[in-house]
């Protein structure tokens, strides 16, 4: 598993050398090698495309993740992202879709734009389905069955949203 680093797709050529040192390792040592390039909106420089020449850098490079783990896109950025890794990655396994812990509302509306896309076969959105609760938890505001029922709520939500999704594209 190899993890972004905040910005250093753009950010500079060294951080190229790293990831490719990284992509070697895992090569070596057969482990499932995972792109999860977590974004910043809020301190840098964004595009509609920023996603989209980012996994073409890596690919670029030659390395192929067997997963991709990307925020949500428009649905433009999906059809060109699903070319170019069917293009360029046969073996990829698909991407799953980050959430950068956002509300429950914003990643709805990203499932419905990931909808049609051929590879991009779930979540990982950890942030959105366990920080508020986890935070109230923690400060002593709820108990352990309140806990317990605001993560199954928002994770079903979740799961619900995504089946209604998938189903209507």
């Amino acid at each position: 598993v190899m993890r972004g680093i905040n910005g250093a797709v753009e950010a500079g050529v060294w951080a190229f050398g790293v990831v490719t040192i990284l992509f070697v390792l895992a090569e070596r040592f057969k482990l499932d090698l995972k792109w999860a390039d977590k974004w910043d909106p809020k301190s840098l420089p964004r595009e509609p495309d920023t996603v989209l020449r980012a996994v073409k850098r890596i690919y670029n490079l030659g390395i192929h993740p067997e997963w991709w783990k990307l925020e949500p896109m428009a649905p433009a950025q999906w059809r060109e992202l699903d070319a170019l890794i069917a293009e360029r990655d046969p073996y990829c396994r698909g991407v799953v879709l980050l959430g950068l812990a956002q509300p429950v509302e914003t990643l709805q509306q990203g499932f419905r734009e990931a909808a049609k896309s051929a590879f991009c076969n779930g979540f990982a959105v950890g942030r959105t389905i366990f920080h508020d609760p986890a935070r109230a938890w923690l400060a002593g505001e709820i108990d352990d069955a309140t806990l317990k029922a605001r993560v199954r709520a928002t994770y079903e939500a979740l799961i619900d949203a995504w089946r209604s999704a998938r189903t209507t594209a």
